[in-house]
């Protein structure tokens, strides 16, 4: 069963003195609220990570926050040109063309430097070469059943095991997609966590106390 935890929970991770952050206003088409973006930059504040790697760029918010509060090396894996990619459904085509052109707003920003952007599907894309080396993977690209498990399958390879690390799903409970059901079997094996108010649930290594 999966646990759930309130949001303070994840605040509470939070030194006092490291309590403030820089987030983006949400757009027009964004998909994440004001509380999921504070809960992410929580997490990435409490885990400290050096690298970083995101399913599904999308409008890049998420990717600049990270890379704006943390001093991790971020790597962002988007379908480029794809958009007819089956790991699509109709809603994430039009997004996907919408706005794969817009400008990122790390781009204009000194921590982009820090920013690697990958092209390519996620369930066809070589990862070998980050395997074992990453502390902090967000999952939120394509939402059909057989992507999110490759997705987490590879999510869980990339993790360091040696520091402390955690993956985190994007969408659970959202109605349009069968992620909550795959989750909620996966915590049979893996101790998952829902946070409350959001759709974020979260996995976290044998070297993060929590």
């Amino acid at each position: 069963m999966i646990n759930k935890i309130r949001p303070h929970r994840i605040f509470d991770l939070v030194p006092a003195e490291e309590k403030s952050a820089v987030i983006c206003l949400p757009q027009k088409k964004s998909l994440t609220s004001m509380l999921e973006r504070g809960i992410l930059l929580s997490l990435a504040k409490a885990v400290k990570p050096q690298r970083i790697f995101e399913f599904g760029t999308y409008l890049g918010e998420t990717t600049f926050m990270l890379a704006e509060n943390t001093e991790a090396e971020v790597f962002t894996l988007d379908l480029g040109e794809s958009y007819d990619s089956p790991q699509l459904d109709n809603f994430e085509k039009n997004n996907l063309a919408q706005h794969r052109s817009n400008q990122k707003q790390w781009e204009i920003r000194e921590c982009g430097k820090r920013v690697t952007q990958l092209l390519g599907d996620s369930t066809l894309f070589d990862f070998s070469s980050y395997h074992g080396s990453i502390q902090f993977v967000l999952i939120d690209g394509g939402h059909q059943t057989e992507v999110v498990i490759k997705d987490t399958e590879n999510a869980l390879a990339l993790l360091d095991r040696s520091k402390p690390g955690c993956v985190i799903w994007h969408d659970y409970n959202n109605p349009h997609y069968e992620i909550t059901q795959y989750l909620d079997g996966l915590s049979e094996s893996l101790k998952l966590f829902y946070i409350e108010e959001t759709k974020y649930v979260v996995y976290f290594n044998e070297h993060f106390p929590f």
